[in-house]
């Protein structure tokens, strides 16, 4: 090898170390900041918990009602079959079985006013979405055998999507509460803790 073919080998070899630190040094702060970034996130979970724990109790209610509203329209679309037995046997109980003739009284107006307005706006999307799966299974038995059973899949749509729907909405408030003040013990009431 002559003398600048080895000076070139030198140079490039040089770069190659020298690329490679680099890189391990690009390694090195990417998994700093990797872990940076989880604390970061933890003490943001932690800080956004605490800051909604005063409406603590307004979440947990909130997440009944979703949970309730979507056990009723589950039971529409698992009873699926036996509400279409029902139809052909001419049942006109299934309205009052799986239905609501009116939206009202889904939810409590003196509640519905004490809650922060973004579980308010939740909570009435909700019952938007339980209502309209509700009252088309309501709707079953005031029509006529043919026109329900036309009916029938339009409403058990519509339960699915209230269903995605309540899941979706209940995923954003489903975590605020932290599970140690969920899960906390209320055998004694708070007001014997003072003195």
């Amino acid at each position: 090898m002559n003398q600048p073919d080895l000076i070139i080998t030198v140079i490039i070899g040089v770069i190659n170390f020298f690329a490679l630190a680099f890189v391990g040094w690009q390694t090195f702060l990417t998994r700093k900041s990797l872990a940076l970034m989880q604390t970061s996130s933890k003490e943001a979970q932690r800080a956004r918990e605490l800051t909604h724990l005063p409406h603590s109790n307004w979440i947990i209610h909130v997440i009944v009602h979703l949970d309730l509203w979507r056990e009723e329209l589950q039971k529409i679309v698992h009873d699926e079959q036996i509400i279409k037995s029902r139809i052909v046997d001419g049942d006109k109980n299934i309205g009052k079985e799986y239905g609501l003739s009116t939206p009202k009284g889904i939810i409590r107006k003196g509640v519905y006013d004490l809650l922060p307005i973004w579980l308010q706006y939740i909570l009435m999307s909700a019952a938007q979405y339980y209502y309209v799966g509700k009252s088309f299974a309501y709707v079953l038995s005031e029509c006529e055998t043919k026109m329900a059973l036309r009916m029938l899949p339009e409403t058990i749509d519509r339960c699915k999507t209230g269903i995605s729907r309540i899941d979706e909405m209940k995923s954003y408030i489903e975590y605020i509460v932290p599970e140690w003040y969920l899960n906390s013990p209320a055998s004694v009431d708070d007001s014997k803790f003072f003195d």
